[in-house]
């Protein structure tokens, strides 16, 4: 589903933010991306639903290859792709359930279709009853778990998250991983950068670590 080859990103001339990476990811699949603030994995991601397009080597998401992809078709690659931050980047003057839907808005899916997929995933996630609050108002907690569901309301074939974590305390930590872990189970392909060494350890999934933008190891396993 995701193939990197040889994959070198500048964004100066000697400054290499990733440098010949190559590696595979399986529809369907779990996959850690590790390393400390500044390894490179936000670029990694970035590339994955071409947000970036490498300097040199090649990415190939679903049918959608970076040497290839125009603009439109880079736009159809991204209905595939939720996207998860750590910032959030839900609009504070609109309620949970008009940011859940606003990518459905921008798909220019009817109305009908937009509060039945609304409301389906607001049930997903646990957020019926906060679907007409403010978010301003909520936790942080909640705000992710809107993230969520606004990534994963277009049934996405992949959910990248970078740091969906990190602004969180230890217990909505483990609610978000064992949210994203039950979508995981459903079939769709997680990507999840992060540098919470003791929130990878334990879990079974596959691990990419980045240092310096470089993979000093092949994929490693836990």
């Amino acid at each position: 589903m995701i193939q990197f080859t040889n994959v070198t990103k500048h964004f100066k001339k000697n400054w290499a933010v990733l440098e010949n990476i190559t590696f595979s990811i399986d529809r369907g699949e779990f996959v850690f991306v590790t390393g400390k603030s500044g390894a490179g994995k936000s670029t990694l991601l970035n590339h994955m639903y071409m947000k970036l397009l490498p300097t040199s080597g090649e990415v190939v998401v679903d049918s959608f290859s970076s040497c290839l992809a125009r603009k439109k078709e880079i736009a159809l690659l991204r209905r595939k792709v939720g996207m998860i931050f750590q910032e959030f980047l839900l609009l504070n003057d609109r309620n949970v359930y008009e940011n859940i839907a606003l990518p459905l808005r921008l798909a220019g899916l009817s109305e009908d279709e937009i509060r039945k997929r609304t409301l389906k995933i607001l049930s997903y996630t646990s957020l019926s009853h906060k679907m007409q609050e403010q978010v301003t108002y909520l936790s942080s907690g909640e705000k992710q778990r809107i993230c969520i569901a606004r990534a994963l309301v277009n049934d996405p074939l992949l959910i990248l998250a970078d740091e969906p974590t990190g602004n969180l305390d230890k217990e909505n930590s483990d609610e978000i991983i064992s949210l994203l872990q039950n979508i995981h189970g459903q079939g769709t392909a997680i990507v999840m950068a992060t540098h919470n060494t003791d929130l990878v350890a334990s879990r079974p999934f596959r691990r990419i670590h980045l240092e310096n933008g470089r993979m000093p190891d092949t994929v490693a396993e836990h």
